[in-house]
């Protein structure tokens, strides 16, 4: 609706001219991180203001255009809405996570594959942070691999030797049999990998290993 403002522009032979002018307050611009919704900003008009998606009104949702050519509220605020959970912490390298809630008060576990152990508390906590948001309590866990120790008893000479010589190795999972076992606890790729430190052993002394033990270190 268009109403005019009387304006005196001269006066000739005792005529008084006067030009109209409509009253409009224009756009009165968007709130950071909303929008105002409205397309005609003239007199009574009306507008409403609403925020983005994670962003809490704080102002007056609606303005209407007044004979002043102003406004009748100013531009609300958008600020963030207060996180109710923490954000997904993600998984780890060689491992699991047990769990998909995040709200404040939940717990997250981890758990790691066959043939490697967890390093750190398995378990973190969706809390309130130093900065007053949700946050983990802990950096996530890592998987590493298993520590085995291998005693290897060897033949010299046709009579056994009655000391044993003991490694400790670090087993790491691959594909290929040629000088690793896949994973701890598999016995077709341990027996590939024990049949290799035999022949390393049948290089280094001239009778080859008689017998081989493996065992977990605890």
């Amino acid at each position: 609706m268009f109403l005019f403002k009387c304006h005196l522009v001269e006066l000739v032979s005792n005529m008084s001219i006067f030009l109209l002018t409509a009253i409009t307050c224009g756009h009165p611009g968007n709130p950071a991180h909303g929008m105002t919704n409205g397309s005609e900003f003239n007199l009574n008009d009306v507008v409403n203001f609403t925020c983005n998606t994670g962003y809490l009104l704080q102002g007056a949702s609606r303005a209407q255009c007044r004979s002043n050519g102003q406004w009748s509220s100013p531009l609300p605020n958008c600020r963030e809405k207060p996180r109710e959970a923490c954000f997904d912490p993600g998984n780890i390298m060689n491992g699991t996570r047990i769990g998909t809630d995040f709200k404040l008060g939940s717990t997250i576990t981890y758990q790691c594959d066959s043939g490697y152990k967890i390093i750190d508390p398995s378990t973190i906590t969706c809390v309130i942070g130093a900065d007053g948001k949700p946050a983990w309590n802990r950096a996530l866990p890592s998987c590493n691999g298993i520590y085995h120790y291998l005693t290897i008893s060897f033949l010299l000479l046709g009579s056994v030797y009655s000391k044993s010589v003991t490694f400790l190795l670090l087993i790491l999972p691959t594909s290929k049999e040629s000088g690793h076992a896949e994973k701890a606890g598999k016995g077709h790729k341990k027996k590939s990998w024990l049949n290799h430190i035999k022949e390393i052993f049948h290089t280094i002394w001239s009778q080859p290993c008689s017998t081989m033990k493996i065992g977990r270190a605890d």
